[in-house]
């Protein structure tokens, strides 16, 4: 889920179906641009697409970032995470197929 100013208390959801159950190692991003438009990419490939209008204007730097599970922590994330990346910008689809092709290493 992601928070804006302009979601409830919980957020918009992110998640595509199937996206997660894999079986195996996968490279995941979400991208947010300013105006709103959200993309999810599994694999280098484009899985979803969605609008979550607002900004972050409404954060408190005392909330914690979660990744993965729910927003209640009733379905935690059994996985492993190879790496985490938070960018101050919207990455365009050629940079996530690139980021993709490097592979894990």
């Amino acid at each position: 889920h992601l928070r804006t100013s302009k979601t409830g208390e919980d957020g918009a959801p992110l998640a595509a179906r199937g996206a997660a159950a894999l079986g195996r190692i996968a490279h995941v991003v979400y991208t947010r641009a300013a105006s709103g438009a959200g993309v999810l990419y599994v694999d280098g490939a484009r899985r979803a697409e969605h609008a979550v209008p607002g900004d972050f204007s409404s954060w408190d730097n005392s909330y914690r970032l979660a990744i993965a599970g729910d927003a209640k922590g009733r379905k935690p994330w059994l996985g492993e995470y190879r790496l985490v990346a938070v960018y101050r910008r919207a990455l365009p689809a050629a940079e996530v197929q690139m980021n993709y092709r490097a592979g894990a290493d």
